[in-house]
C-alpha cells in the first residue's frame, strides 16, 4: 500500500498551475522535521520533499498558503522518469488531493494565511470542509491573526 502522511512547513509559496484539461495543481516543497536529533549537532535535521496537491484544494493551497505555513497531508509516493541528454533520469514526489492547517491560526496568518472561510483549515479535493461548520465564529476563532508573532530562526526547518 503506498500511503504517506506528512507534517512540516512550506520553504516558499505554492505554485499554481493547469493542465491542458484547466485541471489545478500547485507544487511546493515541505520541510519535514526527523524524529531524531543529529548526533554531531544536537539538533534536528529536516527533508525537503517535493509535493504536489491537485483540485480544488490546490486553488486554496496557493490562495492560503506561503512560505513558513505548517501543514499536515496525507498522500502517495509518485515516481516519475523522463529523457535529459539522452539518459533516463528518475525522479520522484508526494502527491496528494487535500491537507490541514496546522499549529495555531495566528502563526498560520502570520505566514499570509487569511482564511476567512468556516472550515477549520480542513480542505479535501472538492474544496470542501471535511468537518462542517466548525468554528461556529470565525471572527473569535481569528482574533489576532494579524498581529506579528516572533519565531526564532532555530525553530523553523529551513
Amino acid at each position: 500500500m503506498n500511503n504517506i502522511t506528512l507534517v512540516g512547513r512550506l520553504t516558499k509559496d505554492p505554485v499554481l498551475t493547469y493542465t491542458q484539461n484547466n485541471k489545478p495543481f500547485a507544487k511546493f516543497v515541505l520541510a519535514v522535521n526527523r524524529q531524531f536529533k543529529n548526533q554531531q549537532t544536537g539538533k534536528y535535521d529536516a527533508d525537503f520533499l517535493p509535493v504536489t496537491i491537485w483540485g480544488n484544494s490546490a486553488e486554496t493551497a496557493e490562495k492560503y498558503l506561503k512560505k513558513g505555513s505548517q501543514i499536515s497531508l496525507a498522500g502517495r509516493v509518485e515516481t516519475f522518469s523522463y529523457q535529459k541528454n539522452g539518459q533516463t533520469e528518475y525522479g520522484w514526489g508526494v502527491v496528494s488531493d487535500h491537507f490541514n492547517f496546522v499549529g495555531s491560526s495566528s502563526q498560520n496568518s502570520s505566514a499570509g494565511n487569511t482564511s476567512q472561510s468556516n472550515n477549520n483549515g480542513n480542505f479535501n479535493q472538492s474544496g470542501q470542509s471535511n468537518q462542517g461548520n466548525f468554528p461556529p465564529n470565525d471572527e473569535q476563532f481569528f482574533s489576532g491573526g494579524d498581529a506579528p508573532i516572533d519565531i526564532p530562526d532555530d525553530d523553523l526547518p529551513f
